[in-house]
């Protein structure tokens, strides 16, 4: 089984186990989330 090739628009999820988002780790997750959108 093959998924469907994403359209514009779509929204994906992703799903880690890690520890919560703290201030210290806030500007990695920015630039991890400007990567994921910049895809």
């Amino acid at each position: 089984m093959k998924a469907l090739k994403l359209q514009r628009g779509d929204r994906i999820g992703i799903v880690s186990p890690s520890n919560p988002i703290t201030a210290e780790l806030m500007p990695q997750f920015e630039k991890g989330m400007a990567y994921l959108k910049a895809m």
